[in-house]
């Protein structure tokens, strides 16, 4: 990704939320989810979008206690998570699983590829809530609680633009925000419309690890089916 194209995506964030765009600009077509994402992230978290935030990473003992904390949901998240990885093996994506702040708790990519993803601060223990990293699949999909696509430069930050993200979340019975589950690439190069089938993978598999999850929860109760 050139410098120069990160600097433009910048400018036309920034021009977009201050309303000064006209109608046949490219900001005009975004959806209305990732339009409040970037109005959000200037004027509630002070974002820049030229500015290169490097992932916050949990150091080992926080991370080692969030994984404690965790422990049942990984358990049942990462056996659908590797299932859906042999479907997509071979496409460039990396799975990963948040807590329902942002942290990740789980990641699975092609090994060629882990040390590109971790560059770009798709590692288990980052941050990658909106306040920290700005408009992206699985933060957007926190605020949003329902499944988000983020397509190259609908990213807020111009180091983002390369990314596209498709993000699921995931509940618990209760209803609350437990996690998402989120497929991300670094060579999108099919059409946002042609995310839609990964989007559908994400969104079955999220809905598989609730369901397990539910089933774990209400092991001991008689459940009608």
């Amino acid at each position: 990704m050139q410098e120069s194209t990160a600097i433009q995506h910048a400018a036309d964030v920034l021009r977009f939320v201050r309303g000064i765009d006209t109608p046949s600009s490219r900001s005009a077509m975004l959806s209305t989810a990732i339009a409040n994402s970037w109005r959000r992230c200037v004027q509630d978290y002070a974002l820049d979008p030229g500015h290169r935030l490097p992932a916050r990473v949990l150091d080992s003992q926080s991370l080692r206690s969030l994984h404690e904390q965790h422990a049942e949901l990984v358990h049942i998240a990462s056996a659908e998570i590797d299932w859906l990885y042999e479907h997509i093996a071979g496409s460039g994506y990396a799975l990963l699983l948040t807590d329902a702040s942002g942290i990740i708790l789980y990641e699975k990519s092609e090994p060629t590829l882990a040390e590109s993803f971790h560059d770009a601060g798709l590692l288990t223990g980052a941050d990658w809530s909106e306040p920290s990293q700005g408009t992206n699949g699985m933060g957007t999909c926190i605020v949003e609680r329902r499944a988000v696509t983020v397509h190259l430069d609908e990213h807020f930050h111009g180091c983002h633009i390369g990314l596209s993200c498709s993000a699921a979340p995931i509940c618990d019975p209760s209803g609350a925000l437990l996690a998402v589950l989120d497929a991300s690439t670094m060579d999108a190069r099919d059409t946002r419309v042609s995310q839609a089938h990964t989007m559908a993978l994400v969104s079955l598999s999220a809905r598989l690890i609730e369901k397990c999850v539910f089933l774990r929860h209400f092991r001991d109760a008689i459940m009608l089916r």
